[in-house]
C-alpha cells in the first residue's frame, strides 16, 4: 500500500495564516461599519429602531377640577327716560360669575430600550464577576480550613509523641530504679 505522508508543518502553516487572516478581517470590518454609520446615520437610526423598538406607556390621569369665582362691582342701569322724568340709575346688585375648568393629564412613559440593554448586560457582567468572586472566597476559606485542620493535626501527632515518649522514658527509668533499690535492699 502507497499511503502518502502528509506535511502537518504546511497544514499548521494555512491555519495560523487563516486565523490571522479572519482576525484581520474582523477588525477592518468593524472599522469599516463604524465609518459607514457615522456617514449614513439614518441607516444607523433604522437599525437601532429595528433592534430596540420603541414601547410607549400610557397612563391616564385624573381630572382636575378648578373653580372661580368672579365677584363684579356693582353698576348702575339707566331707567327708561319718558313722561319727563329726569335721568336717574339704578344700582344693581353685586354681580357673580363662577369658570369651571377641568384639566386632564396624561403621562406617557417612553423608556429607552437600548440604555436599559446596556444597563441589563452591565449588570449581568457584574453579577458574574460578583459569584466569581464569592466562588474565590469560598475557596479561599476551604483552603484556610484545611491548613488549620492539618496544623491541628500535626500538634495532637507532637502531643501524642511527647506523652508517648514521656511515658517511655518513665517505665525505662522505673524499671532501672526498681533494680537499683533491690540491690541495697535485702
Amino acid at each position: 500500500m502507497n499511503q502518502k505522508k502528509i506535511d502537518f508543518g504546511w497544514v499548521i502553516l494555512v491555519i495560523a495564516f487563516l486565523a490571522v487572516l479572519s482576525s484581520m478581517v474582523g477588525c477592518n470590518l468593524e472599522k469599516q461599519a463604524t465609518k459607514y454609520y457615522a456617514l449614513h446615520p439614518d441607516k444607523l437610526a433604522e437599525k437601532c429602531a429595528a433592534a430596540f423598538p420603541v414601547q410607549q406607556k400610557l397612563i391616564p390621569g385624573k381630572p382636575v377640577i378648578t373653580r372661580d369665582t368672579i365677584w363684579g362691582k356693582p353698576d348702575s342701569v339707566p331707567c327708561p327716560q319718558g313722561d319727563g322724568r329726569p335721568d336717574k340709575k339704578i344700582p344693581c346688585p353685586l354681580s357673580k360669575s363662577t369658570n369651571t375648568n377641568t384639566v386632564l393629564r396624561d403621562t406617557l412613559i417612553i423608556p429607552d430600550l437600548a440604555k436599559i440593554t446596556v444597563l441589563t448586560n452591565q449588570l449581568a457582567v457584574q453579577s458574574k464577576a460578583d459569584q466569581d468572586k464569592e466562588l474565590m472566597l469560598k475557596d479561599k476559606d476551604l483552603e484556610i480550613k484545611d491548613l488549620q485542620a492539618a496544623k491541628l493535626k500535626l500538634k495532637l501527632m507532637a502531643s501524642g509523641a511527647g506523652i508517648l515518649a514521656a511515658l517511655l522514658a518513665f517505665f525505662s527509668l522505673r524499671g532501672s530504679f526498681l533494680s537499683i533499690i533491690k540491690k541495697f535492699m535485702p
